[in-house]
């Protein structure tokens, strides 16, 4: 690990001020601050993690462009970059950002065992079963190496990326789940990606994906109506005069857990 960590009340106004202009996207203000005190470019402030790279990574989308300036000063890419202490590989997949992952990949970012399993992290959503987001997913997955690479790496909790992908939960607007078996779709993903648009099997393996996602969506659907009467009325009593109840197909999951840090100006 090639970062400096300092602690926040050791921190200068100018390792502050670069923070703050990389995360506003000034180019200008951080190549001018970055050409004075160099060595700013890798330095981490805790407790939060806190850096050039970290602020770069949480704007939405991530400037590529900084990136490329950042890098030209010599950041690396081998660090934690937010509160939870992940790295950067783990925000791309968690993010879903293919370009970034690409770009983390080419300049030899720090690669983790558990990386991978952050690209499973919205299989939840049912709005995200569908052939575009199932063949993102794929390609991303290639990038790493492909799914025999990565199906027996770990989490923290022993879980491989097999098992994970296979007992996938879609949650529906009552609760109710239904299991998912994403290592199917995927499998038939990279199926799809390794044959090429002019392989033999190709459109007989677009449609074996149409199909098992259209059926998965059918079993969903089917659930969902079985579920409302049982759960509806729970549902709605336990969040009546709560405001708004959580909602399963919403981004809280992710804003949370790379969201921007409290003491930030911007």
């Amino acid at each position: 690990m090639s970062g400096r960590f300092v602690q926040s009340d050791a921190v200068s106004e100018a390792q502050l001020g670069l923070n703050k202009a990389v995360y506003r996207n000034d180019k200008k203000t951080v190549r001018a601050i970055l050409n004075s005190n160099p060595s700013f470019i890798n330095t981490i402030i805790q407790p939060h993690m806190d850096s050039p790279l970290s602020n770069a990574l949480r704007r939405s989308p991530v400037d590529m462009e900084m990136l490329g300036i950042l890098t030209g000063y010599g950041v690396t890419f081998d660090y934690p970059v937010n509160p939870q202490k992940m790295y950067p590989l783990e925000v791309a997949c968690q993010t879903k950002n293919e370009e970034l992952l690409q770009f983390l990949l080419n300049h030899k970012a720090m690669q983790t065992e558990k990386a991978p399993h952050y690209l499973l992290s919205q299989t939840h959503k049912i709005s995200l079963l569908t052939e575009a987001n199932v063949m993102k997913l794929s390609r991303m997955i290639s990038l790493l190496g492909g799914l025999d690479k990565i199906a027996d790496t770990t989490n923290e909790n022993g879980e491989t990326f097999q098992q994970k992908a296979r007992e996938s939960l879609l949650i529906n607007s009552v609760y109710g789940s239904l299991t998912c078996d994403y290592m199917n779709l995927l499998t038939l993903a990279e199926k799809i990606q390794s044959s090429g648009s002019y392989g033999e099997d190709y459109p007989t393996q677009k449609i074996e994906l149409h199909d098992a996602l259209r059926s998965m969506r059918e079993a969903y659907y089917k659930k969902e109506s079985e579920d409302k009467p049982k759960l509806g009325h729970s549902i709605h009593v336990l969040f009546h005069g709560s405001g708004a109840g959580l909602d399963p197909d919403n981004d809280n999951d992710e804003r949370m857990s790379y969201g921007v840090r409290p003491g930030i100006t911007v």
